[in-house]
């Protein structure tokens, strides 16, 4: 999470990002945001923290003609913490206001997983499921079959 995302969206384009998602918290203008990330080339996601309701983050994104939505099912900050299961109803909701995909991130993996996708979910960002498990390859395995 970033206060200036626009002060980025150069160099990532530069860098080879085909897309950028930024907090709906940090700008009044989602349209003009998405507008200069459009101008790089990049494709743009808005995010949202626990504490914005999900029609404020579908408000974001239709101005921002976003092409997936980002449910934060943690306080962004650090990885490993625990999922706040408080995100399946904002999932939910969120899947009824908006006709774009949905990612999650925090908290995600083999346990709540299908339940994630049931919500409205169809993007998961599994980094400690995956990548704090013993074999990572199997841990990765399980988490797609929890979603199949």
């Amino acid at each position: 999470m970033v206060d200036d995302p626009v002060h980025h969206f150069e160099e990532f384009a530069a860098s080879g990002a085909d897309s950028v998602t930024f907090h709906v918290e940090v700008t009044d203008d989602p349209a003009a945001v998405a507008a200069e990330a459009r101008a790089h080339g990049l494709a743009v996601g808005v995010v949202f923290n626990p504490e914005t309701t999900p029609a404020r983050a579908a408000a974001a994104a239709h101005a921002a003609a976003a092409d997936i939505v980002l449910c934060m099912s943690i306080h962004p900050g650090y990885s490993g913490q625990a999922f706040m299961p408080e995100a399946l109803g904002r999932i939910a909701e969120l899947a009824s206001l908006v006709d774009v995909p949905i990612q999650v991130d925090g908290g995600v993996g083999e346990a709540n997983a299908a339940a994630l996708r049931e919500a409205g979910a169809s993007l998961f960002v599994a980094g400690s499921a995956i990548f704090g498990a013993g074999e990572p390859p199997e841990a990765y395995r399980r988490l797609r079959a929890a979603v199949a």
